[in-house]
């Protein structure tokens, strides 16, 4: 165990350490995260079912804040990224199609509607009561806001801007049962557009500081408008905002109006908790391995039951 602390204290501070060593401690960490996720996401069906659904308050956030810039689109630089994320997209999208099958409920002994075969023996008696109707529930009714970060640290690795692709590629095909708008936010706030073939989340250049907050409110204000039965906001970043105390008011603000933050931090092992579900992912291909998996599991949670 001492020579356990004296390696762990080397790479804390940089200084070398035995690779093997190195590699061991990582690992340690990734199954801590991935322990931590399957707890927050185990949560998450519990936490729908008790939400106000119902509300449409403004809560704390009643106004714009300054600097969110309309993006416009980049026809070359989305369809260069749409050819690196085909499979994450097809992924996605075949996820929301078997789990957005509605569900089907035959109602019997009626006297309009189809033919119920299976009541044909009342015909003989002069029952005209032997029809049905099939009765289809939609399992999908759904807002999701988007929310990525394009601050200076996420340009020089695969982030959120692959992300934002695979989700709007994947999401296009299902603008009946979901809505989604695509955000993103250094310092300043883009409002990339619905989902739709080459939407501006690609115009965007990572650059400067992260100001979540303004994030957290424009894309609320958004989803405080939608009349769907779930209301999600899914924010992809990598480090902790500039403002703490302002971005947890924000996102329990969206809480207290029915609307569930979730925040996914990218090579951060711990952060201060400003959101009720918080997944952390040790580097941005686990991330991208694991997408399906927590992707499937928000869909499952927020179909209606």
């Amino acid at each position: 165990f001492r020579v356990f602390m004296v390696k762990l204290n080397q790479t804390i501070h940089g200084k070398h350490v035995d690779p093997k060593f190195a590699d061991a401690f990582r690992e340690f960490m990734c199954q801590k995260l991935a322990k931590q996720r399957r707890k927050e996401l185990s949560s998450l069906a519990s936490k729908i079912r008790s939400m106000p659904f119902g509300a449409r308050g403004i809560g704390a956030s009643a106004g714009e804040p300054q600097h969110i810039v309309r993006v416009d689109r980049n026809p070359q630089a989305y369809l260069d990224i749409v050819r690196k994320v085909g499979h994450e997209s097809r992924r996605i999208r075949e996820i929301v199609r078997r789990l957005s099958v509605p569900e089907v409920r035959v109602q019997r002994d009626l006297i309009h509607g189809e033919l119920d075969l299976d009541a044909l023996s009342r015909l003989v008696t002069g029952g005209s009561d032997c029809m049905k109707i099939d009765l289809h529930q939609r399992r999908l009714d759904a807002a999701i806001a988007f929310l990525l970060d394009f601050s200076a640290s996420m340009a020089s690795h695969r982030s959120s801007l692959e992300l934002g692709v695979s989700f709007n590629e994947g999401l296009i095909p299902f603008h009946r049962l979901i809505d989604s708008r695509y955000f993103a936010f250094n310092e300043r706030v883009y409002d990339c557009g619905v989902a739709q073939p080459n939407n501006g989340i690609a115009g965007v250049n990572c650059d400067g500081g992260t100001l979540e907050h303004f994030g957290v409110r424009v894309a609320g204000n958004w989803l405080r408008q939608s009349r769907r039965s779930r209301r999600l906001l899914l924010t992809i970043c990598d480090g902790a905002p500039s403002d703490i105390k302002k971005t947890k008011e924000e996102a329990y603000a969206l809480l207290s109006a029915g609307i569930l933050p979730i925040r996914i931090l990218v090579g951060v092992h711990v952060a201060p908790k400003t959101y009720p579900i918080e997944l952390f992912f040790d580097t941005w291909d686990e991330l991208f391995t694991e997408l399906a998996h927590v992707f499937e599991t928000v869909v499952r949670a927020v179909r209606i039951a």
